[in-house]
C-alpha cells in the first residue's frame, strides 16, 4: 500500500495521504501534510546576533575596511558578496519553494479550500506595497526596481515569534502564514528578477531551458535518484546566472521539478527530503551569513536627508500598508462569504498575522542589495527596514497574545 492512493511527481493532482502511521524518527521527514521547519527559536536569534555584528562591523574604526573589502573580495570571476547573493540565496529560494510545494500540493480533498485565503491576500500583500513604493520612487531609473523591498517577508523572524508564543498560536494559523508568506517572497523575487535584467544571453537561457526540460522529463519518467537533480541544478544554476538573470531563480524551478511523491511507503519523496536536510543549513547557518553580508552600512553617512529620503518614505509606508491590505482583504473574503478562516482561527488571530507579514529584515535587506544600485539608497532602505520592522514584530507579539487570550475566554 502506498502512503498516497495517487501518486503524482510534477503536483499536477494532490496527493491524498493514507491512515498509515509513522515512526517518531520518520514523521519530521515523512509527514506529507506539513514541511519540515526549526523546533527551536535559534533561528531567529542567530539572524538578530548577525544583524547585530554586520552593524558593528561596518561602524567599527578597526574592521569597517576589513568588513567591507572582504565582501568585495573577487573569487572565481564573482564577488564574495556575489557568491552569497547568487549562490546562497538560491539555497534559500530552492527552500521556501520545497515548503510551498508541500503546503499547496499535499492536503487532503476538506483542505484544498484553505489554499484560496492565503493566496488571495499574499497578491494584496504584494501589489499595496509595491503601488505605495512607486507612488514615491516609480519615477526614478535608480529606485524604480526597488519596488519588491516593501514587499518581502522574513519568515524566519516570523517564525521565530509563532516558536515564542507556543500553543497560543493554532497550528492552522502557521501553516496559513508560512503559505502566505513564502508565496509573497517566491512572486516578488520572480518578477523583480525578470523585470530588472541588466542583459540576457540568450544562448544560455535557452541552454537552461533545455536542462530543465531533461529535469522536467526525468520527473514524468519516476527518476528519483537524487544524483539527477543535483547535477542537473547545479547545471541550471550556472546557466541562469550566465544568462544574466539571477541564479537563484534556478532554485525555485528546480524545487516544482522534484518528485512530491513515491509509490512506496518506505523511502519519503525528494522534495520532504531535501526539506529536511536543507531546514537547519538555511535557518541556522546561510539566512545569517546572507543578513551578515548584506545589512551593514555606516551610521556616520546616515544623516536626517537619508531618513526623509523618498526611498525611506516607500519603504516604510509600504511595510506599514502592507498588513492592512492582507487584513482588509482577508475579512471582506470573509464577510463576503467567498473564504473561510481555518479552524480555530479568528480575525484577532489574523490582524497579528498580517501585522507579521510586515517584518521584512532579511529579505528585505537582501532585495535592497539587489535592486538599489546606490549605497546611499541602501542606507535609507535598510534604516526604513530596521525601524519598520521592529515595530511592527513588537505589535503582532502582543496582538497575537491578546488573541490566545480572547480564545480562551470564549
Amino acid at each position: 500500500m502506498s502512503h498516497f492512493s495517487k501518486p503524482t511527481h510534477l503536483a499536477l493532482q494532490y496527493p491524498i495521504p493514507t491512515a498509515i502511521p509513522l515512526t517518531e524518527e520518520r514523521k519530521g521527514m515523512n509527514n506529507p501534510t506539513f514541511p519540515s521547519l526549526p523546533q527551536q527559536p535559534w533561528a531567529g536569534i542567530l539572524l538578530l546576533i548577525a544583524s547585530l555584528l554586520s552593524l558593528i562591523a561596518a561602524n567599527s574604526t578597526t574592521f569597517a575596511a576589513t568588513y567591507f573589502n572582504t565582501l568585495n573580495y573577487p573569487l572565481a570571476g564573482l564577488s564574495l558578496s556575489q557568491w552569497i547573493n547568487e549562490g546562497l540565496m538560491s539555497i534559500v529560494f530552492l527552500y521556501f519553494a520545497l515548503i510551498l510545494k508541500t503546503l499547496l500540493f499535499t492536503r487532503h480533498p476538506h483542505q484544498r479550500e484553505q489554499r484560496r485565503l492565503p493566496l488571495l491576500a499574499a497578491l494584496m500583500g504584494i501589489i499595496l506595497p509595491a503601488v505605495i513604493y512607486l507612488i514615491f520612487n516609480g519615477f526614478t531609473a535608480t529606485t524604480l526596481h526597488g519596488w519588491g523591498i516593501p514587499v518581502a517577508s522574513d519568515w524566519i523572524v516570523i517564525f521565530t515569534l509563532l516558536l515564542l508564543l507556543g500553543n497560543r498560536v493554532p497550528p492552522a494559523l502557521t501553516t496559513f502564514l508560512l503559505t502566505l508568506v513564502i508565496t509573497e517572497n517566491i512572486i516578488t523575487f520572480l518578477l523583480t528578477s525578470a523585470l530588472h535584467i541588466p542583459k540576457l544571453s540568450w544562448f544560455y537561457l535557452i541552454a537552461a531551458a533545455l536542462v530543465y526540460l531533461f529535469l522536467v522529463v526525468c520527473n514524468m519518467m519516476g527518476k528519483v535518484q537524487h544524483r539527477i537533480y543535483l547535477l542537473g541544478g547545479a547545471l541550471l544554476w550556472l546557466l541562469t546566472l550566465k544568462a544574466g538573470l539571477h541564479a537563484a531563480v534556478a532554485g525555485i524551478f528546480l524545487a516544482w521539478v522534484l518528485p512530491l511523491s513515491l509509490p512506496d511507503q518506505i523511502t519519503p519523496s525528494p522534495v520532504l527530503q531535501w526539506q529536511h536536510c536543507l531546514t537547519h543549513w538555511v535557518a541556522l547557518i546561510i539566512l545569517p551569513i546572507v543578513m551578515f553580508a548584506n545589512l551593514g552600512f555606516a551610521l556616520a553617512d546616515c544623516s536626517w536627508a537619508t531618513l526623509l529620503s523618498p526611498v525611506s518614505f516607500g519603504v516604510a509606508l509600504g511595510l506599514l500598508f502592507k498588513p492592512v491590505g492582507i487584513f482588509g482583504t482577508i475579512w471582506l473574503l470573509v464577510k463576503l462569504r467567498w473564504a473561510k478562516l481555518p479552524a480555530e482561527v479568528s480575525l484577532w488571530h489574523i490582524l497579528g498575522a498580517s501585522l507579521l507579514c510586515g517584518v521584512g529584515l532579511s529579505m528585505s535587506i537582501v532585495m535592497t542589495a539587489l535592486t538599489l544600485p546606490d549605497m546611499a539608497l541602501q542606507n535609507s532602505s535598510k534604516l526604513a527596514i530596521l525601524f519598520c520592522s521592529a515595530f511592527l514584530a513588537f505589535i503582532a507579539y502582543w496582538v497575537l497574545r491578546l488573541a490566545a487570550l480572547l480564545r480562551q475566554a470564549t
